[in-house]
């Protein structure tokens, strides 16, 4: 009886532990989805809206690269999400490539390759940009994916 008491303790620190590391690999991941934003600005039929709600649909695939640590796949989805982009009105392109630099950013800290500062810094430009032009849900949502790369980058700078 003794032994099984300390196998479950034992079991349950080491569940506690794996939640604590996924819990700081997906702290600053997955921004809410954002299609919503796609709707309004061209014919639903049109080629052009097709290609601008893929890139939505390949900006959660970037995310949810980012948060399975495929992160090779993960940097090829942003910049797939950013080419898509190019479809869309000026309004969701600021939101969808901040969003996508973002995880790109996180996504080259983590791999230790490219230019993550940059990266965040080009993201929250877009992202201020963002706060001013969409409806305020959404702008908030800019601004939360904001504040998140800032305590990242500041994360990072202590840990140098």
């Amino acid at each position: 009886m003794f032994l099984f008491s300390l196998f479950l303790a034992a079991a349950i620190i080491v569940l506690l532990l794996i939640g604590a590391v996924k819990q700081s690999i997906t702290w600053f991941a997955a921004p809410p989805p954002v299609a919503s934003w796609g709707s309004q600005w061209q014919p639903k039929d049109s080629p052009t809206h097709l290609k601008c709600m893929s890139a939505f649909s390949q900006l959660q695939q970037t995310w949810d690269d980012y948060r399975a640590q495929a992160y090779a796949r993960g940097d090829a989805d942003a910049e797939e999400t950013i080419r898509l982009s190019e479809f869309c009105s000026d309004a969701q392109q600021k939101a969808l490539k901040g969003y996508a630099l973002s995880a790109r950013a996180f996504i080259e800290h983590a791999l230790e390759k490219g230019d993550a500062q940059d990266d965040l810094h080009q993201a929250n430009v877009l992202l201020m940009e963002c706060e001013t032009i969409q409806n305020s849900d959404d702008a908030t949502k800019c601004e939360r994916q904001k504040q998140m790369n800032l305590q990242a980058e500041a994360n990072w700078d202590s840990n140098q």
